[in-house]
């Protein structure tokens, strides 16, 4: 096989594009492979010096080398097939080309370092070969080309390992034993804002409230009004799709609350004497939260709630027991991580039944209103979770008809402001 040919050879492996990058088991130095120079007489002595300055600077394979091992193995060099195994047997990571074009003082020498691929890594100019200081000149260009190559060869390497290594910030949140969440596809890790499956929490809510009934034909106002007092709270959130793999099906909300106070008193307008009061409310709630940029999620809500408060033997004013539906919308932001986020609410009060306030100012009654809410929770992994929140809820009354036990009335309002702490569990 002859120089021409094994040149010719190894120019089809780069036009063909196979891939050989294999490091010699015996050195670590970068091993190169420098192809005959375009020019003709003075592309040799530009190639010339080249070899010279670049053989104590890489481990060079020549051209001969390349004879000798193809015909060694036995090889077709026609195929694709054998082309790879040459290169792999030579463990070539470097190819050097060059050319010199031009006349007089436009002449100048272009080199470039490909690798087995193809792919050009650097390219630098020099002189023509023209006496001891332009050789030596292109001598300082090709080390500094090959130099430049192995560089870019090496930021690749950093960039594919780069790519291969996960990113920290996307775990899987609340994974205790370190499996991977059932409902994803292995390989998609969950990401982002993940709302605890389940909440539980238990506190106590600090409130005032009053009714009023307005009973104008006669300018006389019934009322019932409290003091602070507390009751105690429950509240439960479910999110069961919270790790569902489609994100749009994990905003699904059920969630519970309830309060209470018993052993209360209150002084009646008919006696001295102190009588017992029952303080009590519950509301469920089902609802869709959608969440934006990771950071803030907006949601709508519909629940059925009652509330209201109990008196013993009342003669002044009824007991209150007021059945609504509420539609609202809640939202949320996080304000450091999960540790620490803020909560609003506004809601609408759809009146259903106004319990005992038909028959004693009626009988004709219908009520509505609105609540608002604001507070902080949050939620400390693996399963403790807090909240503090401040809400008022605002009922208009109205009356028509002739009147019932207590009087015949007209307006009236239905106000309570409450604060809540809770503590609790979160999984």
């Amino acid at each position: 096989m002859s120089v021409r040919r094994c040149t010719a050879v190894l120019l089809a492996i780069l036009s063909w594009g196979l891939v050989a990058e294999v490091v010699s088991a015996q050195s670590s130095a970068t091993r190169a492979i420098v192809l005959r120079f375009e020019g003709g007489r003075r592309g040799d002595r530009a190639r010339e010096a080249a070899v010279l300055e670049l053989a104590p600077h890489v481990e060079l394979v020549t051209e001969d080398h390349a004879i000798a091992a193809a015909e060694e193995m036995g090889v077709d060099v026609s195929s694709p097939g054998g082309m790879s195994e040459v290169v792999q047997e030579l463990g070539v990571t470097l190819i050097v080309t060059g050319s010199v074009s031009g006349r007089r003082r436009d002449a100048s020498t272009t080199i470039v370092v490909v690798n087995p691929d193809g792919d050009e890594l650097a390219r630098r100019e020099g002189p023509e070969p023209r006496g001891a200081a332009a050789m030596a000149e292109i001598g300082r260009v090709a080390v500094e080309a090959v130099d430049a190559a192995v560089e870019a060869l090496e930021e690749r390497d950093r960039a594919a390992r780069a790519a291969a290594t996960p990113d920290p910030v996307q775990q899987i949140v609340y994974d205790d034993e370190g499996d991977e969440d059932e409902d994803e596809e292995p390989g998609t890790p969950r990401t982002g804002w993940r709302h605890p499956l389940a909440v539980a929490l238990v506190g106590t809510r600090l409130r005032t409230m009053g009714t009023y009934v307005d009973e104008e034909a006669t300018n006389t106002q019934h009322f019932f009004a409290s003091d602070l007092y507390p009751e105690i709270e429950l509240a439960v959130a479910f999110r069961p799709l919270t790790d569902a793999a489609d994100e749009l099906a994990r905003g699904l909300y059920i969630g519970a609350v309830g309060s209470f106070s018993v052993g209360l008193t209150y002084l009646d307008a008919s006696s001295p004497d102190a009588r017992a009061m029952t303080s009590f409310r519950f509301r469920a709630d089902v609802g869709y939260g959608y969440t934006v940029a990771d950071v803030f999620e907006i949601s709508g809500v519909v629940g059925f709630g009652i509330e209201g408060v109990d008196f013993d033997a009342p003669t002044a004013f009824p007991s209150t027991m007021f059945a609504y539906v509420r539609p609202a919308v809640v939202g949320r932001a996080r304000l450091f991580e999960d540790l620490f986020a803020l909560e609003f609410s506004v809601g609408g009060r759809i009146g259903v039944d106004g319990g005992a306030l038909p028959e004693a100012f009626g009988p004709g009654f219908a009520f509505g209103g609105v609540d608002v809410g604001l507070g902080f929770y949050g939620v400390v992994a693996p399963g403790f979770s807090w909240a503090a929140r401040v809400n008022y809820a605002f009922h208009a009354l109205s009356f028509d008809g002739g009147g019932g036990t207590f009087g015949a009335g007209g307006s009236g309002r239905d106000e309570t402001v409450g604060l809540h702490v809770l503590v609790g569990w979160a999984f």
